[in-house]
């Protein structure tokens, strides 16, 4: 089979883009993250389950029994509206006008979801070299270490899980990827 250099994928640019999740596959308002360091991570990881008769020494099955998606970004800005994200808290415990808020942080947040748009340029192969990545229902699944330290960035690394969308229609329950 013979290579194709023009499918291979080199994102040049990119842009994150989260918001409040409003319903199944609808964008609602999206705001752009800035700044990241370290690139944009997506994992999915899958668990089989492993039939195995007694007459075989090894399975002749595998038969997926879960899939996980995360969705790993570390923001660079440090905006208290990225902290509130990290924080896992709604958006009425932001107060103030910019730039002078107030972030209070409740240890009884409830749920909270989000809506994630990834648009790398450089980063398809269809006629712009635009990819969008479109995921409908993530929650924040963990945040590393936000650091307070002499000569260092302050980064929100977040992890996001992404959940299956169980509403609307169409083959996309997970995410969408486009190339245009």
């Amino acid at each position: 089979m013979a290579g194709d250099r023009s499918k291979v994928v080199v994102a040049v640019a990119g842009q994150v883009l989260i918001g409040a999740y409003v319903s199944a596959k609808a964008a609602g308002t999206l705001t752009d993250v800035g700044y990241k360091k370290g690139g944009i991570r997506w994992g999915p990881s899958f668990e089989p389950y492993l039939v195995e008769p007694d007459e075989t020494l090894t399975p002749v099955r595998a038969v997926p029994s879960k899939r996980e998606y995360e969705l790993k970004i570390p923001m660079m800005q440090a905006e208290l509206e990225k902290a509130r994200v990290a924080m896992g808290q709604p958006a009425a415990n932001l107060t103030g006008t910019p730039p002078d808020l107030t972030l209070n942080v409740d240890a009884n947040a409830g749920e909270q979801y989000h809506q994630i748009k990834v648009i790398a340029a450089g980063g398809g192969v269809g006629t712009t070299g635009a990819r969008t990545c479109s995921y409908w229902r993530c929650y924040l699944k963990s945040v590393a270490e936000i650091p307070f330290l002499k000569d260092g960035e302050q980064m929100y690394d977040m992890t996001f899980g992404v959940l299956y969308e169980e509403t609307g229609t169409g083959s996309d329950t997970i995410c969408k990827w486009a190339d245009t």
